[in-house]
């Protein structure tokens, strides 16, 4: 008997228009059931007379405030089936209303929409079961996913955080560094209900405190999907901000005050090449004061301790994503002069390269994980700079970029020296140049998997989700073809062909049933009838409209004439296929007529190697490499990603920071814990030693981060 306790809601592709959001409605894979161990799969449990004992909804975002009213009346509609004789068709619509669900919000923004809803047989004793119902969701912009931080995308934002507008969203923080001290805070965001477009997204407030340090910014931010407008061939995505930041940051028993108002742009190319790379390329405005409290011995003699400031920022990069692992390279120029100055005072050079690799082992959710950084900098000095513009190094990450779309660091990170203090020089505190390599490997030593094992590893899942990506890609080739202007002349010359060949098949099908009395005539007659519809409608797509517009009308003839595979799998050969199937195959089997043969040919080659199926073909191919990154998403977070993990941790760092001659290369050696919890919230403890020690340097340094990257 058909099980009927599973359902699979998958994919729905999105493209952003100016204002709107053109939809396509969700796919239904509808696959089997998955019964529990203990159950038999193939059960008919109405037939049976089983009762529902208890109905449970899981998700593990069911507690995010922005979803969870939502989800609890859900819940409370599913337990409507207790204590009632289970019925499939019941079952069945409790379902379907949990898709209806809009889980997460739609958004115009998030081109690739994949909602999963399962039903699962938790127990089966005594004529009763126990369901339970689980969602698990995630929104995708395919052109961010292909980047390196996309690995560490947050599932609170793939579960329709940043798609809730018109309400707060709080994001504590909490860390410990030996400079520092204890610093916690919290970033607070607030997207608007009504704003054009791209213009407005995000006004984020962001502050943190300690006894010895603070930051404190506030942003105003938007992006943009570039898809059908005229930059959408050169740039998939690009983000904007308005940042005002101020920095207080303890260096070297002394203090760095920043305080500045920067503009940013940025954007990201479609993937290029052979290797399929996008570039990401921007640039930002700052100007500000950086203060400090250097006396003048301690200061080299081009610098000076505080000033106003204005500089120009320019980045180049790239990133990418393979099937494991995620790598970026990008490149910094900063040209800056202080308020006083006719030409530029400095010239800064930061290169950052990241790598990331997971390694498989026997379990798929417990990989080995190394993260891999390379940083380099480089400051040409050519007039009085305030000492603040210098390289200082430690266990704090400066950001040479703001936001979280695109990471890139600006100072030596070494994590066994406390923030702000390797920066000793002969001559004067801060460095003109540096080199940084840091390799941290974690492996979790125990893990509860987001997906249940018996959800993610069964067969019809899997299935499932093929379908599901196909469908996707098919659907964005058909928008992505119907939006092709060479679409309509090369529809029109296969339309032209087809009526020309079906009517020179016409002819010699007549002929030979003249020649071949032997042969059944209900063959013939199901042949000229193929035949004769779709001569019809060949003849119909290439005359005006008779109704709707020309699009409409090659659409509609598109479907009668050619092949295709409805949003639920169901495969429809097309009046053309028709054709050839009850003339070539099934008559011309009997007849072995060489003309029909030939007529027959040349209408199977119009549908392989036409115009028009060039263009289909090229469509295809561009969808498959846009979903592509969207796919790798969608499979890690089936197969890999964990509701919670703990992993021991190894580090090592070496930095140099020049033009220092005394101690040369430094290095941090250590171990840590982290606990991750469904990639949103990382809780790192560990301790890192300083074999190579100046003079007043402590043996190492303890540290804790707590790194929310959204509200969980």
């Amino acid at each position: 008997m058909r099980r009927e306790l599973f359902a699979l809601a998958l994919w729905g592709v999105a493209h952003a228009a100016a204002q709107a959001a053109e939809r396509i409605p969700a796919v239904d894979g509808s696959p089997d059931s998955i019964a529990a161990k203990d159950c038999k799969a193939d059960q008919n449990f109405e037939k049976a007379g089983y009762v529902v004992r208890s109905v449970g909804l899981e998700s593990p975002f069911s507690k995010l405030p922005w979803l969870s009213a939502r989800m609890n009346a859900a819940e409370q509609t599913l337990k409507k089936l207790e204590g009632k004789p289970f019925v499939s068709s019941e079952v069945t619509e409790k379902r379907d209303e949990l898709r209806n669900l809009n889980f997460p919000p739609d958004s115009g923004e998030q081109r690739v929409r994949f909602l999963f809803v399962v039903t699962r047989v938790k127990g089966c004793d005594g004529k009763q079961l126990d369901l339970v119902y689980s969602v698990y969701s995630s929104q995708i912009l395919p052109s961010f996913s292909g980047s390196i931080e996309s690995l560490n995308a947050t599932a609170a934002k793939t579960a329709g955080a940043e798609d809730v507008k018109g309400r707060l969203r709080f994001t504590p923080r909490l860390n410990y560094g030996s400079a520092q001290n204890l610093m916690g805070g919290g970033r607070l965001d607030y997207a608007p209900t009504q704003a054009a477009d791209g213009l407005v997204e995000n006004l984020t407030a962001d502050v943190s405190n300690s006894s010895t340090a603070h930051e404190r910014s506030l942003t105003l931010s938007g992006s943009k999907e570039h898809t059908e407008d005229a930059l959408a061939r050169w740039i998939a995505h690009s983000e904007w901000q308005l940042d005002y930041r101020d920095e207080l940051q303890p260096s070297d028993k002394s203090k760095i005050n920043t305080r500045r108002l920067a503009a940013q742009w940025f954007a990201l190319t479609p993937p290029l090449g052979k290797w399929a790379l996008p570039v990401r390329f921007g640039g930002a405005l700052d100007s500000g004061k950086l203060d400090s409290d250097f006396t003048h011995a301690q200061l080299a003699p081009d610098s000076v301790r505080s000033g106003s400031y204005n500089s120009l920022k320019l980045f180049l990069g790239t990133t990418g994503r393979r099937d494991r692992s995620g790598f970026s390279a990008s490149y910094g120029l900063e040209a800056g002069m202080l308020e006083s100055a006719s030409r530029p005072d400095w010239v800064k050079h930061v290169v950052d390269l990241t790598h990331e690799v997971s390694i498989p082992t026997n379990d798929a959710h417990r990989p080995v994980e190394i993260e891999s950084r390379l940083t380099a900098g480089y400051l040409q000095v050519k007039g009085a700079v305030p000492v603040a513009t210098r390289f200082f190094g430690g266990n704090r990450e400066d950001a040479f970029i703001v936001g979280d779309s695109w990471s890139m660091r600006s100072n030596p990170f070494i994590r066994s020296i406390p923030s702000g203090t390797f920066g000793r020089e002969n001559g004067g505190v801060g460095g003109t140049r540096f080199a940084a390599f840091n390799v941290t490997v974690a492996y979790p030593v125990w893990n509860r998997p987001l997906v249940p094992t018996e959800v993610a590893e069964t067969g019809e899942v899997q299935d499932a989700i093929n379908f599901g990506i196909n469908t996707a890609v098919n659907v964005l080739a058909t928008q992505t073809l119907a939006r092709d202007k060479r679409r309509e002349p090369v529809l029109n010359e296969l339309f032209s062909g087809f009526r020309d060949g079906l009517a020179a098949l016409l002819k010699d099908v007549n002929a030979a049933r003249a020649g071949s009395p032997d042969v059944a005539s209900d063959m013939f007659d199901a042949c000229v009838s193929a035949i004769g519809k779709a001569a019809k409608n060949s003849e119909k797509a290439l005359a005006p409209p008779e109704e709707g517009d020309v699009e409409e009308q090659l659409d509609r003839y598109v479907m009668l004439l050619l092949p295709y595979t409805t949003e639920r799998g169901v495969y429809k050969p097309g009046q053309i296929n028709d054709a050839l199937t009850a003339c070539t195959a099934g008559l011309n089997a009997q007849l072995g007529n060489a003309s029909i043969a030939q007529d027959g040919k040349r209408l199977a080659d119009m549908l392989t190697a036409s115009k028009y199926m060039q263009l289909k073909a090229e469509a295809q191919r561009m969808a498959a490499e846009e979903l592509a990154p969207a796919e790798r998403t969608v499979r890690t977070l089936f197969d890999e990603v964990n509701l919670l993990s703990l992993s021991p941790v190894l580090m090592f760092d070496a930095a140099r920071m020049g033009p220092d001659r005394g101690l040369g290369t430094r290095y941090g050696i250590g171990l840590g814990l982290r606990a991750t919890l469904v990639n949103s919230v990382d809780f790192t403890l560990g301790y890192v030693a300083n074999p190579r020690r100046a003079a007043g340097d402590s043996a190492g340094a303890f540290f804790f981060t707590m790194q929310i990257r959204d509200l969980f």
